[in-house]
């Protein structure tokens, strides 16, 4: 694997100077999630949210050709935009740049933008560090210091809270959402939901 030192100056390269800054906030922040749910996962979580975005300025024709060689669906034509292609690009994009041999940076990469049912604990710190690390001014300040505190004492509440207001924004801006947000949406709200009946 290519040393950390060397990923920060490729990515450099690679990215606008906002969007390496996101990226250096979601890989603090990811890795700060890490120490709180397991210490074990903070140099991965570090690199996953470090990378998470580096197929971002990639032309759609190169995301579409990554997700080929990397077997991954692109998805219906209304779904083939950057927002969602760049996470299966990326994926395959760490392996052959940044030499990330790890399965489990590789697919939180993988799902950072959607999630999934049923997410690792790394997928789900990628997923919830991407939205609220420091850089991000886009969210209210309220509802931003709730989401950080909620992502520090209930993870999973946090990920259904998340994939909620992104449905709710696509809705409201009458765009396409994934499927597969929606579904993580009510996977989570029954995880949520079952915890508050025990």
């Amino acid at each position: 694997m290519m040393e950390l030192f060397e990923m920060r100056k490729e990515l450099k390269k690679a990215l606008k100077k906002e969007r390496y800054e996101h990226s250096e906030g979601v890989s603090y922040t990811s890795a700060a999630l890490a120490m709180r749910y397991d210490p074990l996962l903070t140099d991965k979580a570090l690199i996953a949210g470090l990378l998470h975005d580096c197929a971002k300025y990639l032309s759609l024709d190169t995301m579409l050709k990554l997700c080929k060689e990397g077997g991954y669906d692109p998805g219906e034509k209304k779904y083939q935009n950057s927002g969602l292609l760049h996470a299966k690009a990326g994926a395959v994009l760490v392996q052959k740049k940044y030499e990330i041999t790890d399965p489990e940076i590789i697919s939180a990469i993988l799902w950072h933008t959607t999630g999934r049912i049923d997410m690792t604990l790394l997928e789900k710190i990628l997923f919830i560090a991407d939205y609220i690390e420091p850089n991000r001014t886009k969210i209210e300040a309220s509802v931003q210091a709730r989401l950080r505190q909620l992502a520090f004492t209930d993870i999973d509440r946090a990920v259904y809270e998340i994939a909620k207001q992104t449905c709710d924004y696509l809705n409201k801006k009458a765009a396409s959402i994934s499927p597969l947000t929606a579904e993580v949406c009510k996977y989570y709200e029954g995880i949520c939901g079952s915890k508050e009946e025990k």
